[in-house]
């Protein structure tokens, strides 16, 4: 009985989470460029929806999705992170270091996403500026057209 009831479940927990994509990744060190800001370092990845090489979450599939932006930046000056959905800004966050403090900004929002649909995160006023560690990046899709 328990081994048809634990593969059941752990049936039931593989299909969850392959319906349920989501991913956090962050920045382990600095970031001094412009354009597209790229998370290397991956927490998770449900369903493999984020790409740790381009810094480009995919959704597989149409539906709300939430997204977290948390930015740690240093040096003077403010930066200001814009997140983007299929080349439109959706987001932002800015913080602005005083005397070369540590400074954090960040950002929440619910988006409906189509499949196939694309988000990221950038430099938009295409600065030189220090991201530092805390940096983070996470979405996960809270309904799909097939829960309504």
């Amino acid at each position: 009985i328990c081994t048809c009831i634990c593969k059941k479940n752990v049936h039931l927990a593989a299909n969850f989470h392959r319906d349920k994509p989501g991913f956090t990744a962050y920045l382990d060190g600095s970031f001094q460029d412009d354009g597209t800001i790229i998370l290397p370092h991956v927490y998770s990845n449900i369903g493999s929806v984020y790409n740790p090489t381009t810094g480009i979450f995919t959704a597989d599939q149409s539906g709300e999705y939430a997204f977290y932006l948390g930015v740690e930046c240093a040096g003077n000056g403010m930066k200001l992170i814009d997140l983007f959905k299929d080349g439109s800004m959706v987001a932002h966050t800015a913080c602005l270091p005083k005397n070369a403090a540590t400074f954090y900004g960040s950002t929440f929002v619910v988006l409906h996403v189509e499949k196939g649909s694309k988000i990221w995160i950038t430099n938009s006023r295409h600065e030189h500026i220090g991201l530092t560690g805390k940096t983070t990046l996470s979405g996960f899709l809270l309904s799909n057209l097939r829960t309504r």
